[in-house]
Protein backbone atom coordinates (compact mmCIF):
# COMPACT_ATOMS: atom_id res chain seq x y z
CA UNK A 1 0.00 0.00 0.00
CA UNK A 2 1.43 3.38 -0.91
CA UNK A 3 0.41 5.97 1.65
CA UNK A 4 0.59 9.88 0.63
CA UNK A 5 -0.22 12.78 2.51
CA UNK A 6 -0.10 16.03 -0.02
CA UNK A 7 -1.35 18.86 1.80
CA UNK A 8 -3.39 22.37 1.05
CA UNK A 9 0.02 23.62 -0.65
CA UNK A 10 0.58 20.61 -3.23
CA UNK A 11 3.15 19.69 -0.99
CA UNK A 12 3.61 16.09 -1.01
CA UNK A 13 4.79 13.56 2.04
CA UNK A 14 5.14 9.91 1.07
CA UNK A 15 4.16 7.93 3.99
CA UNK A 16 5.83 4.53 2.42
CA UNK A 17 8.81 5.78 0.87
CA UNK A 18 12.06 6.31 3.03
CA UNK A 19 13.05 8.56 5.06
CA UNK A 20 9.38 8.01 6.50
CA UNK A 21 8.29 4.18 6.71
CA UNK A 22 4.45 3.65 7.37
CA UNK A 23 4.11 1.37 10.14
CA UNK A 24 0.59 0.79 10.82
CA UNK A 25 -2.98 2.70 11.69
CA UNK A 26 -6.45 1.97 10.84
CA UNK A 27 -6.84 3.39 7.45
CA UNK A 28 -9.16 0.88 6.04
CA UNK A 29 -11.41 1.01 9.51
CA UNK A 30 -14.87 2.77 9.74
CA UNK A 31 -17.91 3.16 11.69
CA UNK A 32 -21.26 4.68 11.07
CA UNK A 33 -22.73 6.50 14.21
CA UNK A 34 -27.10 6.46 14.57
CA UNK A 35 -29.63 8.20 15.74
CA UNK A 36 -32.48 6.18 17.65
CA UNK A 37 -35.83 6.39 19.39
CA UNK A 38 -36.29 4.34 22.73
CA UNK A 39 -39.46 3.38 24.45
CA UNK A 40 -41.63 0.45 23.93
CA UNK A 41 -39.99 -0.26 20.46
CA UNK A 42 -36.39 0.72 20.08
CA UNK A 43 -35.57 2.22 16.60
CA UNK A 44 -32.68 3.46 14.25
CA UNK A 45 -33.89 6.35 12.73
CA UNK A 46 -30.81 7.65 11.09
CA UNK A 47 -27.14 6.62 9.86
CA UNK A 48 -24.36 9.31 9.53
CA UNK A 49 -20.83 9.67 9.58
CA UNK A 50 -19.26 12.05 12.09
CA UNK A 51 -15.86 13.62 12.51
CA UNK A 52 -13.19 11.20 13.64
CA UNK A 53 -9.60 10.88 14.68
CA UNK A 54 -7.22 8.57 13.07
CA UNK A 55 -3.69 7.54 14.24
CA UNK A 56 -1.06 6.57 11.56
CA UNK A 57 2.19 5.51 13.29
CA UNK A 58 5.45 5.84 10.85
CA UNK A 59 9.41 5.84 11.43
CA UNK A 60 11.66 8.11 10.25
CA UNK A 61 14.96 7.35 9.78
CA UNK A 62 18.13 8.40 7.64
CA UNK A 63 22.03 7.95 6.54
CA UNK A 64 23.14 11.32 7.85
CA UNK A 65 21.70 13.74 10.63
CA UNK A 66 21.50 16.33 7.92
CA UNK A 67 18.96 14.07 6.56
CA UNK A 68 17.14 13.16 9.50
CA UNK A 69 16.41 16.74 10.90
CA UNK A 70 15.35 17.76 7.38
CA UNK A 71 12.66 15.12 7.20
CA UNK A 72 11.51 15.85 10.91
CA UNK A 73 11.02 19.30 9.79
CA UNK A 74 9.83 18.64 6.55
CA UNK A 75 6.54 16.94 8.29
CA UNK A 76 5.97 19.21 11.00
CA UNK A 77 6.10 22.08 8.69
CA UNK A 78 4.31 20.15 5.97
CA UNK A 79 1.48 19.38 8.08
CA UNK A 80 1.17 22.81 10.19
CA UNK A 81 0.65 24.91 7.21
CA UNK A 82 -3.21 23.28 6.74
CA UNK A 83 -4.04 23.61 10.58
CA UNK A 84 -2.88 27.12 11.08
CA UNK A 85 -4.98 27.66 7.89
CA UNK A 86 -7.81 25.51 8.14
CA UNK A 87 -8.09 24.10 5.31
CA UNK A 88 -7.75 20.31 4.97
CA UNK A 89 -5.00 18.56 2.95
CA UNK A 90 -5.50 14.97 1.59
CA UNK A 91 -4.13 11.42 2.10
CA UNK A 92 -3.98 9.38 -0.48
CA UNK A 93 -4.15 5.40 -0.67
CA UNK A 94 -3.40 5.45 -4.39
CA UNK A 95 -5.45 7.06 -6.21
CA UNK A 96 -8.38 7.78 -3.58
CA UNK A 97 -7.96 10.07 -0.96
CA UNK A 98 -9.13 11.15 2.39
CA UNK A 99 -9.70 14.96 3.37
CA UNK A 100 -8.54 15.93 6.72
CA UNK A 101 -5.85 17.49 8.67
CA UNK A 102 -3.04 16.02 11.00
CA UNK A 103 -3.03 17.96 14.34
CA UNK A 104 -0.56 16.38 16.26
CA UNK A 105 3.00 14.18 16.35
CA UNK A 106 3.65 11.69 19.45
CA UNK A 107 7.23 10.81 19.17
CA UNK A 108 8.62 7.35 20.35
CA UNK A 109 11.49 5.98 20.63
CA UNK A 110 13.95 8.97 20.29
CA UNK A 111 17.11 9.97 21.95
CA UNK A 112 19.23 13.04 21.09
CA UNK A 113 22.08 11.78 18.51
CA UNK A 114 20.15 9.08 16.97
CA UNK A 115 18.82 9.22 13.53
CA UNK A 116 15.90 7.24 14.20
CA UNK A 117 11.98 8.11 15.63
CA UNK A 118 8.94 6.71 15.77
CA UNK A 119 5.58 8.97 15.17
CA UNK A 120 2.20 8.74 15.48
CA UNK A 121 0.34 10.87 13.74
CA UNK A 122 -2.80 12.42 15.22
CA UNK A 123 -4.53 12.31 11.47
CA UNK A 124 -8.39 14.51 12.60
CA UNK A 125 -11.29 13.98 9.65
CA UNK A 126 -14.21 16.45 9.21
CA UNK A 127 -16.16 14.22 7.06
CA UNK A 128 -14.69 10.23 6.59
CA UNK A 129 -15.44 9.70 2.72
CA UNK A 130 -12.46 8.15 0.78
CA UNK A 131 -13.01 10.05 -2.36
CA UNK A 132 -12.56 8.57 -5.96
CA UNK A 133 -12.18 11.92 -8.84
CA UNK A 134 -13.04 10.89 -12.64
CA UNK A 135 -13.37 13.77 -15.19
CA UNK A 136 -14.52 12.99 -18.38
CA UNK A 137 -14.40 16.17 -21.12
CA UNK A 138 -17.84 16.65 -22.99
CA UNK A 139 -16.96 18.13 -26.64
CA UNK A 140 -19.52 18.43 -29.57
CA UNK A 141 -16.90 16.08 -31.53
CA UNK A 142 -17.22 13.52 -29.01
CA UNK A 143 -21.11 12.84 -28.55
CA UNK A 144 -23.61 11.58 -31.39
CA UNK A 145 -26.89 13.09 -32.87
CA UNK A 146 -29.63 12.37 -30.23
CA UNK A 147 -32.17 10.18 -32.18
CA UNK A 148 -32.84 6.80 -31.79
CA UNK A 149 -31.53 6.57 -28.05
CA UNK A 150 -31.62 3.35 -26.66
CA UNK A 151 -30.83 3.37 -23.01
CA UNK A 152 -31.51 0.53 -20.40
CA UNK A 153 -33.90 2.85 -18.81
CA UNK A 154 -36.69 5.18 -19.80
CA UNK A 155 -36.23 8.68 -19.59
CA UNK A 156 -39.14 11.09 -19.62
CA UNK A 157 -38.02 13.45 -22.44
CA UNK A 158 -38.44 13.80 -26.41
CA UNK A 159 -34.41 15.02 -28.11
CA UNK A 160 -34.33 16.75 -31.35
CA UNK A 161 -31.91 15.62 -33.80
CA UNK A 162 -29.52 18.48 -32.95
CA UNK A 163 -29.33 17.00 -29.30
CA UNK A 164 -25.55 15.39 -28.95
CA UNK A 165 -25.64 12.30 -27.28
CA UNK A 166 -22.93 10.75 -24.30
CA UNK A 167 -22.64 9.18 -21.21
CA UNK A 168 -21.14 8.76 -17.76
CA UNK A 169 -20.24 5.83 -15.80
CA UNK A 170 -20.98 5.69 -12.44
CA UNK A 171 -19.78 2.17 -10.89
CA UNK A 172 -20.16 3.31 -7.17
CA UNK A 173 -22.18 1.80 -5.19
CA UNK A 174 -24.62 4.90 -4.21
CA UNK A 175 -25.15 8.39 -5.93
CA UNK A 176 -22.33 10.62 -6.37
CA UNK A 177 -21.50 14.29 -6.70
CA UNK A 178 -20.33 16.09 -9.18
CA UNK A 179 -18.15 19.37 -10.21
CA UNK A 180 -19.56 20.57 -13.93
CA UNK A 181 -17.36 23.22 -15.66
CA UNK A 182 -18.92 24.48 -18.68
CA UNK A 183 -17.25 26.72 -21.18
CA UNK A 184 -18.61 29.82 -23.18
CA UNK A 185 -19.29 30.88 -25.66
CA UNK A 186 -22.91 29.52 -24.69
CA UNK A 187 -26.59 31.15 -24.05
CA UNK A 188 -28.26 29.46 -21.42
CA UNK A 189 -26.26 26.00 -21.40
CA UNK A 190 -28.33 23.26 -20.48
CA UNK A 191 -27.39 19.76 -19.83
CA UNK A 192 -29.54 16.83 -19.02
CA UNK A 193 -28.03 13.50 -17.16
CA UNK A 194 -30.45 10.51 -16.77
CA UNK A 195 -34.11 12.23 -15.56
CA UNK A 196 -32.12 15.67 -14.31
CA UNK A 197 -31.31 19.20 -15.98
CA UNK A 198 -29.09 21.20 -15.58
CA UNK A 199 -29.61 24.45 -16.98
CA UNK A 200 -28.50 28.58 -16.16
CA UNK A 201 -30.37 31.27 -17.70
CA UNK A 202 -27.21 33.81 -18.47
CA UNK A 203 -24.34 34.70 -21.30
CA UNK A 204 -20.82 33.34 -21.43
CA UNK A 205 -18.81 34.28 -24.08
CA UNK A 206 -15.55 32.79 -25.25
CA UNK A 207 -13.18 32.62 -22.53
CA UNK A 208 -15.86 32.62 -19.73
CA UNK A 209 -17.09 29.66 -18.00
CA UNK A 210 -19.68 28.22 -15.71
CA UNK A 211 -19.01 25.69 -12.62
CA UNK A 212 -21.92 23.72 -10.84
CA UNK A 213 -20.49 22.18 -7.91
CA UNK A 214 -22.97 20.07 -5.96
CA UNK A 215 -20.55 19.05 -3.18
CA UNK A 216 -19.84 22.62 -2.71
CA UNK A 217 -23.40 24.34 -3.25
CA UNK A 218 -21.86 26.49 -5.71
CA UNK A 219 -23.37 27.96 -9.12
CA UNK A 220 -20.94 31.02 -10.53
CA UNK A 221 -19.99 32.39 -13.97
CA UNK A 222 -16.04 33.40 -13.85
CA UNK A 223 -14.79 36.09 -16.41
CA UNK A 224 -12.05 36.32 -18.05
CA UNK A 225 -9.94 38.42 -15.42
CA UNK A 226 -11.08 35.53 -12.65
CA UNK A 227 -13.22 37.38 -11.17
CA UNK A 228 -17.22 35.63 -10.02
CA UNK A 229 -20.71 36.03 -9.86
CA UNK A 230 -23.18 33.46 -8.59
CA UNK A 231 -25.66 32.26 -10.62
CA UNK A 232 -27.84 29.92 -8.43
CA UNK A 233 -31.13 32.34 -8.63
CA UNK A 234 -30.42 32.20 -12.19
CA UNK A 235 -30.71 28.26 -12.31
CA UNK A 236 -33.97 26.73 -13.87
CA UNK A 237 -35.84 26.63 -10.87
CA UNK A 238 -38.14 23.69 -12.23
CA UNK A 239 -35.14 21.03 -12.02
CA UNK A 240 -32.27 20.00 -9.15
CA UNK A 241 -29.14 21.97 -9.79
CA UNK A 242 -27.39 20.03 -7.26
CA UNK A 243 -29.21 16.35 -7.74
CA UNK A 244 -26.57 13.50 -7.72
CA UNK A 245 -25.24 11.31 -10.50
CA UNK A 246 -27.08 7.81 -10.13
CA UNK A 247 -25.12 4.33 -10.21
CA UNK A 248 -25.10 2.64 -13.62
CA UNK A 249 -24.20 3.82 -17.28
CA UNK A 250 -25.92 7.49 -17.53
CA UNK A 251 -26.77 9.05 -21.02
CA UNK A 252 -25.80 12.53 -21.21
CA UNK A 253 -27.28 14.95 -23.07
CA UNK A 254 -26.57 18.88 -24.73
CA UNK A 255 -26.64 20.99 -27.61
CA UNK A 256 -23.57 20.49 -28.92
CA UNK A 257 -22.99 23.72 -28.76
CA UNK A 258 -20.55 24.25 -26.11
CA UNK A 259 -17.69 22.05 -24.31
CA UNK A 260 -17.76 21.21 -20.57
CA UNK A 261 -15.99 18.74 -18.24
CA UNK A 262 -17.55 16.84 -15.88
CA UNK A 263 -15.97 15.75 -12.68
CA UNK A 264 -17.43 13.01 -10.50
CA UNK A 265 -16.24 11.93 -6.46
CA UNK A 266 -17.36 8.26 -5.83
CA UNK A 267 -17.09 8.46 -1.98
CA UNK A 268 -17.01 5.43 0.07
CA UNK A 269 -16.19 4.42 4.11
CA UNK A 270 -13.07 2.80 2.88
CA UNK A 271 -10.28 2.50 0.46
CA UNK A 272 -11.19 0.36 -2.55
CA UNK A 273 -9.27 -2.71 -2.11
CA UNK A 274 -7.21 -3.28 -5.33
CA UNK A 275 -5.53 -6.74 -6.95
Amino acid sequence: MELRYINSRGVELNLTQWPYMYNSGDVYDFVWSYDMTTGVSNQITEFYKGPLEKPIKIAITADTREDFVNAVNHLTETIDVDVINRVPGKLFVGEQYLKCYIRGIKKAKFNAGIDFTFCELNVVVENPNWITETTKSFTSAGGSAGTGLDYPHDYPRDYSPKVLSDSVVNDNYSPVDFRMVIYGPAVNPEVTIGNNTYKVFTELVAGEYLVIDSQEHIVAQFDNLGGSTTKYNSRDKTCEIYEQIPSGVIPVLWSGGFGFDLTTYAKRSEPKWIL
